[in-house]
């Protein structure tokens, strides 16, 4: 699976995008835009599957574009390189500067133009606060970023799920299920937690797909004081 994806990752940079379209097929993009009604949307994902083939979504519609979040890597010349790979259809912003792009290009309710979905992997291993909320995960104590959430609410932005699916090597269907639409009263934490459900699931469906090798469980919680 490893293999694969690193194959299938530097192979972008030789695709047309009919080669794009035809490595991924969207199962249900007339029902998701329908939905969203001309809003602008948040897309979690995680590292399952090929994850970097889910910005092909870009090429399925010219109502949205897509602004995908990215943690830099630590080695230059590869963070480069996959950066030269990522944005040949899609603008890439670090998560520090993801709120101030929104703010910015934002549409008011109504006005023409493309929306935006802003695209981000949210199974990463966030820094370690005294306030993190702890999500049981696959039998395991985990934290896991909070910005989907807090974008979410802040914004009143629907939240969808982009399931990925292997058909064959290479090619993946995606599929976008929607835990929040943006209007619904939730509890502190639900929305992350809808995100933690569904990506469980996934992976216990089918675990060679998930990235297992990326350190998930470096954080320990805290013991409480007996």
């Amino acid at each position: 699976n490893l293999s694969e994806i690193f194959i299938s990752t530097v192979s972008q940079a030789a695709m047309s995008d009919d080669d794009c379209r035809r490595r991924v097929r969207v199962k249900n993009l007339d029902e998701v835009l329908s939905d969203l009604r001309g809003r602008d949307a948040l897309l979690s994902t995680a590292h399952f599957g090929c994850w970097e083939y889910d910005s092909f979504l870009a090429l399925y519609t010219g109502e949205h574009y897509l602004a995908a979040v990215y943690h830099p890597l630590e080695n230059k010349v590869i963070d480069a390189v996959y950066m030269r790979l990522r944005r040949r259809r899609n603008i890439r912003l670090p998560m520090k500067e993801i709120i101030r792009y929104y703010i910015d290009h934002r549409l008011p309710a109504g006005a023409p133009g493309q929306r935006i979905g802003i695209g981000l992997i949210a199974d990463q291993n966030p820094p370690l606060r005294p306030n993190s909320h702890w999500f049981r995960f696959l039998n395991q104590d985990t934290v896991f970023f909070d910005g989907i959430e807090k974008m979410a609410l802040k914004f009143h932005m629907p939240v969808y799920f982009c399931r990925q699916r292997r058909l064959r090597r290479g090619y993946y269907e995606l599929e976008f299920l929607r835990l929040y639409d943006g209007v619904e009263q939730v509890a502190p934490n639900e929305v992350t937690e809808r995100y933690v459900r569904q990506l469980e699931s996934d992976i216990v469906a089918d675990p060679g797909m998930w990235l297992w090798s990326h350190r998930r469980w470096k954080h320990r919680r805290p013991q409480c004081p007996s």
